[in-house]
């Protein structure tokens, strides 16, 4: 049986800054980072207007603070203080909760590698799940969207404007096949009320067809794109590159290969060729499950 909902505790404190950071597993000197940034009430409820107001504006100002990578890490985990009270109202579990907020670990990791700071970077895209539009289901989160362009697909046209789940793969796990169809089986009941929301979209390097000129058939890859059916690829972004080396370098002969799938993908790149992006939809999720 899938937990998805439990019952509210009408009980009990807001959730503190030192919990949360425990339910998402933040390294410990990120812990100490935090807690050298001091943001008064006033400061975090002013910050808090414009960020609940206008993201674009939010996001504008932040990047002319100072400390901005760790002020962010310290305000985005006030937030989900916040939030948490939110998800119990709606009797969200708590894992969901957890795993949904794990994102911010997996951010202020990536801003820590590529800056040596503890803090966000990414908060464009963590404000989604602050604002309770996205949420990790087991191994995948999904988000509800509106096609912002027709996609041709084998039973028609999906008409902009149709309302879907899009769908995104976080970081640091292995992209196991049992996992991902359990995550579907999870959205299926967690949106069970939205009808229109239960056809699946996703765009990503991992569902560009190039792919299996890449890898073996065995691969997870290969098979999570094999749920979806193809429907488009953007030619050039080199997305690939990002995710699977963290960096987009002129010369391709400097990538690692220290993995299988890196060595197969700088030999690729080698040879002149770039996978793109693919995006692909899921119209009948329970053929799958």
């Amino acid at each position: 049986m899938i937990e998805i909902i439990v019952e509210t505790d009408k009980e009990g404190i807001m959730m503190n800054i030192q919990e949360l950071e425990k339910r998402i597993k933040l390294p410990e000197a990120a812990g100490k980072a935090v807690d050298q940034i001091k943001i008064t009430e006033a400061e975090y409820q002013e910050q808090k207007q414009i960020f609940d107001r206008n993201l674009e504006e939010f996001i504008d100002k932040w990047k002319n603070r100072e400390n901005k990578y760790e002020w962010a890490l310290k305000f985005y985990l006030m937030l989900c203080c916040e939030t948490y009270e939110v998800y119990k109202e709606k009797g969200i579990a708590g894992e969901i909760f957890d795993k949904t907020f794990y994102d911010i670990t997996i951010w202020c990791e990536e801003c820590y590698r590529k800056y040596q700071i503890y803090g966000l970077e990414e908060i464009g895209w963590i404000a989604q799940s602050v604002k309770m539009n996205l949420f990790r289901l087991g191994r995948l989160q999904f988000e509800p969207y509106i096609l912002k362009e027709n996609l041709k697909c084998k039973s028609g046209i999906l008409k902009r404007g149709t309302e879907v789940l899009n769908v995104h793969i976080p970081a640091g796990e292995p992209l196991d096949h049992e996992k991902c169809l359990e995550s579907f089986k999870m959205a299926e009941y967690f949106f069970e009320d939205d009808s229109k929301r239960h056809i699946y979209m996703c765009d990503s390097w991992l569902l560009s067809p190039r792919l299996k000129e890449v890898l073996g058939e065995e691969s997870n890859i290969l098979k999570f794109q094999d749920m979806f059916e193809s429907v488009k690829v953007y030619e050039t972004y080199p997305q690939a590159e990002q995710r699977v080396f963290l960096d987009v370098k002129k010369d391709k002969q400097q990538y690692p290969e220290d993995t299988g799938l890196r060595k197969k993908l700088k030999k690729y790149l080698i040879e002149g060729k770039n996978p793109g992006i693919g995006v692909g939809i899921i119209e009948k999720i329970y053929k799958l499950i």
